[in-house]
């Protein structure tokens, strides 16, 4: 990397010095090219503009020379100097803020890497949770992901997304999920590393390690922002009394249900 700095500095050093070479022979051929094209445009035509353009050019250039090697006065010399200088100063100087401005767009807005192992996780007795989403990741404005492990036995609670069907790749362990569709319908599907895991949109469902070893899996979403919906602290922030006339369950089970998510419970 610091060998490319130094030969990229040297490339824009070398092109600007020849740029002020050739930048002296701005006045001639800002000369030669009038030239042209006041006899271009005239009864002389293109040819014959053209060869006039070059002997003015040429003629005004040893001309220069000439004046400046002479044993004019000084201040004479000095002015005939000034005619070649101001132009081509004008032309260097325009020629290295051209190369400035060619140099780089400045600093990039957005980081386009993100460590998601280096995140610190969600952590509960079951395992942990990673979730990567566009809030610290600001370049990632089409997809979140979250990197779950679950120890053997730990479940990813039941849960849906309300935001978009969910895609998951298994790292490593082996699981089941299952998946809750409407009018009661569900089905468990078993899982390994290189598998891909699919959940539509909207509907429940929840994964168990049911191997020895951690369970790594990747949940991915079309998405700017995370999110899920805890079955668990959904039903205990809903009136009790409307839980259990829906569910028939014991009211204690009801009242003892936690009002904080917890992502991953043990087994």
């Amino acid at each position: 990397m610091l060998l490319g700095l130094i030969l990229s500095a040297t490339g824009i050093v070398l092109f600007a010095w020849a740029m002020f070479r050739l930048a002296v022979f701005a006045l001639p051929v800002g000369l030669g090219a009038a030239a042209f094209l006041w006899a271009g445009g005239g009864e002389l035509g293109p040819l014959l503009g053209l060869l006039l353009g070059l002997v003015v050019g040429v003629a005004v250039l040893l001309i220069g020379r000439m004046l400046i090697a002479s044993r004019l006065p000084v201040p004479l010399r000095g002015a005939i100097a000034l005619l070649f200088a101001v132009p081509a100063g004008i032309a260097g100087g325009s020629v290295v803020s051209s190369l400035m401005q060619l140099g780089g767009a400045g600093p990039v807005p957005k980081r386009f890497s993100h460590r998601m192992l280096a995140q610190e996780p969600i952590r509960t007795t079951g395992g942990t949770i990673r979730i990567t989403d566009s809030t610290i990741f600001p370049a990632s404005t089409t997809i979140a992901a979250a990197l779950v492990e679950l120890e053997p036995g730990a479940m990813r609670e039941l849960h849906w997304h309300p935001n978009g069907d969910e895609w998951q790749y298994y790292l490593s362990g082996r699981g089941r999920m299952t998946v809750f569709g409407s009018e009661s319908k569900a089905r468990s599907f078993d899982y390994q590393a290189g598998d891909v895991g699919y959940v539509p949109f909207a509907m429940g469902h929840y994964i168990e390690n049911t191997g020895d070893t951690p369970l790594t899996f990747l949940e991915m979403f079309r998405s700017p922002r995370y999110a899920d919906i805890s079955l668990r602290q959904w039903m205990a922030l809903t009136p009790h009394a409307l839980v259990q006339a829906h569910t028939k369950l014991d009211r204690a089970a009801i009242d003892a249900l936690p009002q904080t998510k917890s992502p991953v419970v043990p087994g």
